[in-house]
């Protein structure tokens, strides 16, 4: 039975009876199972705990287990839990309240135990956390870090007992234990500041007549912390196995959980007997260790010797502060008592700036403890992570920054100045190397994880200066291009393009140039278009001294906050352009691959662009034989300027038609012209293709070999060439070559080359310009086995140590077209055997790639493919920083079929046991959205996560030939500090309001690393009944109210309001209002279903019933708003996808 000791009138509720142990003990948790013999969950005060384990309901049976000294005579019943399955049920046990979880000191759970089959390696038994949210409520998932492991002993009837601090698999003590014989067993967990260091012990059969704690049979503190806002707040059976390991059949009782060990024995043990005798020693060879001062992250390490004489046990290592880590935690006791000893590494890796201090404490059976004090210095680091912060910092040459993010890569190094450019996905970044020697750098080298200061310059301009040799350089990164961009766009914000690698698409024309005019280091000025600009080259390039042009097009660093200045770095980076010139771009009009004779097309138009000429130019056709082209303007005019010339065709014979269209001035060096073709049939005569033979015999081949057979095509009256192709999907056929030819025989191999038997049939499609296209059917027949695909990709086997607070992936180590490995990620082919894949663009860009496309697949079949985060840290990610940011990018999309996105999911666990959520990002997949990349920043604060959780990149969909879509994914963040953000504090809105009245909503939005105001406006379908308070709000955000009205009755009114700001993505929030008629809902005394509605997004009404639900299976798959109307007034509206 429960027992409640802030609240007792609460456990009467549950029919069981009050034992409270102690009048004043803080025992939160006293468990007999005084309740009706039967399921447990129920009929008692214990809930189900996650929500796919409903099988095998643990049952109350029996009488009640006993211990002389813990409980002499039997109460109630036993908990009886069978090895069951992962779907068994696990029941859990709350504390009386939220209020009452214990968040520090230490919790002692003590219960009996009788086990009749060990597990295999399984947990029964776990102290656990749940959110606020889902706390004392059934089928919800959290914690249970501390957990109670059996195996089989080393003979029949033997078990063994161990556990562990949220580890898969358990710590087991030396001793084994006989099966149906009854056990006390204590459990501790000890709450030590600082992360990843709260230990946890376990006993068997302790003395319960002592007031302190024995030395326990194992200690660790090895494996993930409970929530430190969460602390410890229910108890768990953990009922069943899962797919690889079996559960145990084992009975609980006299459950116990105090803050105190005395606690646990009602204080009713005789006196204390003090502590153990003990003659052993542990000694170190140094009592103080002083790690000095290092920076922030960069570990430090010390070692000390440890010798014992005279223990019993093995000699336990811990740490008292998550500043400091010791290996080994453990050293046997024959180790430890060896005439050298043990050496002990103790490593400081500080996560914030400050003076450290910290204790090793070694322990052991037999002997007082020993400790070794730890102290350092600690030099505190920001991180960020692009150019934007560098560049807008105050620059104060003194604050250390660690640039890491996604890496810059280097666009020019100035070797005399010891600085280099460099460019991230922000922008650009001047680097000074000063201060480091013997280093180099190259373009194109990739740059992160750098240590230094950001120094302002009289310019105006900001440096980083780099202060050490601490950082990851690679090379041969994708090189960065030259920005093109205008100058006079440069010169409305010199400041957004420092340092940046850009083209001017305005030619220079300099003020000064000709012969006896050279380049130096020093500004050379000139305009561009209308803009002044000057440029400047680097001292010790290929430039210098080399003739300024009168006109150029010039490339070069961006160098000015104030102005547009570039600065060349080679001589290639200036292109001398003539005074005169004539520059000419085609836009063709005329696509089909044949035009009819004697019809006029439209074929081009040409746009020419001439820059200075003394003369007018004149427009020609050179055309051999009968003229087909003309131009509708010959004459380009003398000086500056854009003529557009159209081109038409026209052919009386048919056949393949060429000719040149040439323009002429003075001098003649300006002449230029360009190529045009297009190919005439007569409609009356069409050319025509005729296969032998016209349908080719059934080919026969095992699978794994091929068979090949031969077509011969020729061609009457075709001008130009015809095409052969493959225009099924068996994929089981190929042909030697596609091209064919006028007037002649070619001869095609058709193979058939099955892998897999069955029969398989396709055609060859034949095609030339103006003639019927021919179908020529093929059939084969294969027979034998194809070998079975290996499966690609990783296991299932998450890893939750050292989960992380930031973290970015550009996907580098991606492999074209190989599945794809990164460090700490899975990989994971959950249906089918396809995994995520590497890609390499052309450019160099790598990322990750997934495609259900199969030419080899002889019919579809469902794939399942996931990429898996390492894990993500929750609680100790700043709340401003909790973002997943990404992006991906579609190949093949249509808006003619059906083509299935990667959905985003978080993956967390509940015991042994993981459960996925859909995070609920929108991708898109339509035409518009075809090879253009989809960047996202998800918020996730607020929400109900695990204090560590998983993202995962899921594809569910169909391999085969019908699915031709490709998706790609790159550069993954979590945590970072440089996104600007709107984040509303309510994000959806529903209500019912009368019509013809006001309805106002009140609403929060903060702004978060926003650098101008927050403009809100109202979107949607029915934006016009919604009115807004404000227009703005400051860039910290602020308050403002939305007032809704409408003159309609019984209608859902859809609203959002939109929030933007320079910089941050946009945020939305959702309001959902219906409208009543006047009627007084208050008079209605049930709380039955009296409406229920169904909606589009858009608020089209699809069903509805007046007098109660309606039935949501009848509607057609989409996405839908339903709102509920219950009898006492209350309304509900919520999202419904239907599939």
């Amino acid at each position: 039975m429960k027992t409640i000791t802030k609240l007792l009138c609460a456990a009467l509720a549950f029919g069981g009876l009050l034992s409270p142990v102690n009048a004043g003990a803080k025992v939160v948790l006293n468990e007999d199972f005084d309740y009706a013999a039967g399921p447990l969950v129920g009929n008692s005060a214990w809930h189900r705990f996650n929500t796919n384990n409903t099988a095998d309901p643990v049952q109350l049976a029996g009488t009640g287990l006993t211990y002389t000294g813990y409980r002499d005579t039997a109460t109630g019943k036993t908990a009886v839990l069978v090895p069951g399955t992962s779907t068994s049920e696990k029941p859990y046990l709350a504390f009386p309240s939220w209020d009452d979880r214990i968040t520090s000191g230490s919790v002692y759970v003590s219960m009996l135990m009788n086990v009749t089959t060990p597990g295999d390696d399984s947990y029964c038994f776990a102290v656990g956390s749940l959110s606020k949210t889902n706390f004392g409520k059934d089928d919800k998932s959290g914690s249970d870090n501390l957990r109670i492991f059996t195996k089989a002993g080393s003979t029949a009837g033997k078990f063994c007992l161990g556990f562990s601090k949220n580890k898969g698999t358990g710590t087991y003590i030396d001793a084994e234990y006989d099966t149906g014989t009854t056990y006390l067993v204590v459990l501790k967990y000890e709450f030590v500041d600082g992360t990843g260091n709260d230990i946890c012990s376990i006993w068997v059969n302790p003395a319960t007549d002592a007031k302190q704690e024995p030395t326990a049979a194992l200690t660790t503190s090895t494996g993930a912390d409970f929530s430190a806002n969460n602390g410890v707040n229910i108890l768990i059976l953990r009922q069943g196995g899962n797919a690889s390991r079996t559960g145990a059949a084992v009975s609980f009782d006299a459950l116990r959980l105090t803050t105190s060990w005395a606690e646990l024995f009602g204080n009713s043990g005789g006196e204390d007997p003090g502590p153990e005798p003990t003659d052993g020693t542990i000694t170190v060879s140094q009592a103080a260790l002083d790690f000095g001062t290092t920076l922030q992250g960069a570990p430090v390490s010390k070692t000390f010797v440890v010798k014992a004489t005279n223990i019993s046990s093995d000699v336990s290592l811990s740490t008292s502060s998550a500043d400091f880590s010791v290996t080994p935690g453990s050293i046997p006791a024959t180790d430890a008592m060896s005439a050298d000893g043990v050496v002990v590494t103790v490593t400081m890796t500080a996560s914030m700036g400050d003076e450290k201090s910290g204790t090793v404490i070694a322990s052991a059976s037999g002997s007082e403890s020993t400790s070794v004090a730890l102290s350092g210095s600690v030099t505190a680091i920001e991180t960020i992570s692009s150019a934007a912060f560098i560049n807008n910092n105050a620059g104060d040459g003194s604050t250390l920054y660690r640039y890491v993010g996604l890496g810059a890569t280097i666009t020019y190094v100035d070797a005399p100045s010891k600085r280099f450019y460099a460019q991230d996905v922000v922008g650009g970044i001047c680097f000074d190397y000063s201060a480091i020697d013997g280093v180099s750098f190259a373009v194109n080298d990739k740059l992160k994880n750098v240590l230094g200061n950001i120094v302002k310059e009289s310019t105006g301009a900001n440096v980083f200066k780099i202060l050490s040799t601490d950082y990851t350089l690679t090379h041969d990164a994708t090189p960065k291009e030259a920005l093109e961009v205008s100058a006079s766009e440069v010169a409305l914000d010199p400041a957004s393009y420092i340092f940046r690698l850009l083209t001017l698409t305005d030619d220079v024309t300099f003020d000064e140039s000709g012969d006896e005019v050279t380049f130096a280091v020093k500004e050379h000025t000139g305009i561009s278009g209308t803009t002044p600009i000057s440029v400047q080259p680097f001292a010790g390039t290929d430039i210098i001294g080399t003739t300024v042009p009168g006109n150029a097009t010039v490339t070069g660093i961006s160098h000015n906050v104030n102005g547009v200045t570039l600065r060349p770095r080679n001589a290639a980076d200036v292109v001398s352009r003539p005074s005169q010139y004539i520059d000419i771009k085609v836009d063709k009009v005329f696509t089909d691959d044949f035009a009819n004779i004697n019809t006029r097309y439209k074929f081009a138009t040409l746009t020419i662009t001439s820059k200075g000429l003394t003369y007018p130019g004149t427009v020609y056709v050179s055309e051999t034989g009968t003229k087909t082209f003309s131009v509708d303007n010959t004459t380009i005019p003398a000086g500056t300027n854009v003529t557009k010339v159209n081109v038409f065709f026209r052919a009386t014979t048919v056949g393949n038609k060429e000719a040149f269209i040439g323009i002429e001035t003075y001098p003649a060096t300006l002449n230029t012209g360009v190529s045009v073709s297009a190919t005439a049939i007569d409609p009356a005569n069409p050319p025509r293709i005729e296969p032998t033979p016209e349908a080719m015999e059934d080919f026969t081949a095992e699978v794994g070999s091929t068979q090949d057979k031969t077509l011969s095509v020729f061609m009457f009256k075709a001008p130009v060439t015809g095409k052969a192709r493959i225009s099924g999907n068996s994929g089981a056929f190929r042909i030697s070559n596609s091209a064919l030819f006028g007037q002649i025989t070619t001869h095609i191999t058709v193979t058939f080359a099955p892998t897999a038997a069955g029969t398989f049939t396709d055609a060859i499609e034949l095609t030339a310009p103006g003639a019927p296209t021919v179908i020529v059917p093929l059939k084969g027949v294969a027979t034998g086995t194809a070998p079975t695909p290996e499966k690609e990709g990783d296991e299932f086997v998450p890893d939750e140590t050292n989960p992380l607070t930031y973290m970015v992936e550009p996907f580098d180590a991606a492999v074209k077209n190989k599945p794809m490995k990164i460090d700490r990620w899975l990989n994971v082919a959950q249906l089918g055997t396809r995994a995520w894949w590497g890609y390499v663009f052309d450019d160099g860009e790598k990322t990750a790639k997934f495609t259900g496309y199969d030419f080899f697949a002889t019919e579809d079949s469902r794939t399942l493919a996931t990429l898996i985060t390492p894990p993500l840290d929750y609680t100790n990610t700043v709340a401003d920083n909790r973002f997943l940011t990404f992006r991906i990018k579609g190949h093949n999309l249509s808006d003619d079929i059906e083509i299935t996105p990667v959905t985003v999911i978080e993956i967390e666990r509940s015991g042994e046991d993981y459960f996925a959520n859909d995070l609920g990002v929108n991708i898109s997949t339509g035409a518009a959205f075809n090879d253009t990349w989809q960047e996202f920043v998800v918020d996730l604060d607020g929400l109900d996560f695990s204090d560590i959780f998983f993202i995962g990149f899921n594809y569910d969909g169909i391999r085969g030939k019908n699915n031709s879509a490709v998706w790609y994914l790159d550069d993954v963040t979590w945590g970072r500090s440089d996104i600007p953000f709107i984040r509303p504090e309510t994000k959806k809105e529903s209500f019912t309001c009368n019509a013809n009245e006001d309805h106002v909503s009140n609403f929060t939005a903060n702004g978060i690393r926003l650098t101008g105001d927050i403009k809100l406006k109202m979107v949607g379908s029915h934006a016009s009944n919604f009115t807004l308070s404000t227009a703005t709000l400051p860039p910290t955000g602020g308050n403002f109210t939305v007032n809704f009205r409408s003159e309609h009755t019984e209608t859902l009114h859809t609203g959002y309001v939109e929030l933007t700001s320079d910089g941050a993505p946009k945020s939305y929030i959702e309001i959902y209002a219906t409208t009543n008629s006047t009627q007084n809902v208050a008079d209605i005394s049930t709380n039955a279903v009296s409406f229920m509605a169904a909606y589009t997004p858009d608020g089209v009404a699809v069903a509805r019933n007046d007098n109660g639900a309606i039935d949501t299976g009848a509607l057609t798959p989409g996405l839908y708003i339903i709102v509920t109307r219950y009898a006492d007034g209350t309304t509900k509206t919520r999202k419904a996808v239907i599939r």
